[in-house]
């Protein structure tokens, strides 16, 4: 029983550290140039902008919608677009939950 319970611990304990690790590692997530910018009456009808860092624009726009069941801006991963000088615009639009209300 003891065996069991020290080798309990010491992957609990190496599970916890590997946690801290990746935690560690994880690429910051870009913060958007203009954010929660409203779109229409519905609190859940916003946009994040994510704007390339470099030039001054006209940049090409990926338009990514977030969810349909609850409201969300979910964006891909903008280390793909925004080096290559494409915006991003995260949409969250009105779900279907607020429709049925």
């Amino acid at each position: 029983m003891k065996r069991r319970h020290i080798l309990f611990m010491t992957l609990m304990a190496l599970a916890a550290l590997a946690a801290e690790t990746t935690s560690l590692y994880a690429a910051p997530k870009p913060v958007p140039a203009h954010a929660d910018v409203s779109y229409g009456l519905s609190p859940h009808q916003l946009i994040d902008i994510h704007l390339p860092t470099k030039g001054s624009g006209p940049f090409p726009i990926l338009i990514w919608f977030g969810g349909i069941w609850e409201p969300s801006k979910h964006v891909p991963d903008l280390n793909r677009f925004l080096p290559k000088n494409i915006a991003v615009i995260g949409v969250e639009t009105r779900t279907l939950n607020d429709g049925m209300q």
